[in-house]
């Protein structure tokens, strides 16, 4: 009798919702702490640098492409220039009030021709670019 009795509380005991909720709380995740691994947030925090630097290398490589910026040379002037492909261009430079249109390869730059009409210059690039972003966006 005393064995059933022993028996059917240990079973109510392990059964009880208060026995389940005490072992849970146990392994429960405390509120402000990681519950993954840390050495998934070594890779994740890895993974984002190398996206910011791949970032960063593709940001400069754009930039010195297509050379955004205002260049402040006053003898010399880019007219204006056309890409043919990856690496060769048309350009038009203006230098003692004569226009020459020069071949640009990635080996060579070579006089094609000395414009009898000079060409008008394009707009240059605005040193204020903020201000002109600003501006254009007010318009919208």
């Amino acid at each position: 009798m005393q064995f059933k009795t022993l028996s059917l509380s240990i079973f109510w005991g392990l059964m009880s919702p208060l026995a389940w909720t005490q072992e849970s709380m146990v392994d429960a995740p405390v509120v402000g702490k990681h519950v993954a691994s840390n050495n998934l947030d070594v890779v994740s925090m890895l993974l984002s640098l190398c996206a910011v630097l791949a970032l960063i290398v593709v940001a400069a490589s754009l930039l010195k492409k297509f050379q955004l910026g205002p260049v402040a040379n006053k003898d010399l002037k880019v007219v204006t220039s056309l890409n043919l492909s990856a690496k060769e261009r048309l350009v038009v430079v203006e230098v003692d009030k004569k226009q020459l249109l020069l071949g640009v390869t990635a080996h060579n730059i070579s006089v094609l021709k000395e414009l009898e009409t000079p060409l008008k210059s394009a707009q240059p690039f605005p040193a204020d670019l903020t201000g002109s972003l600003t501006k254009i966006l007010k318009k919208q």
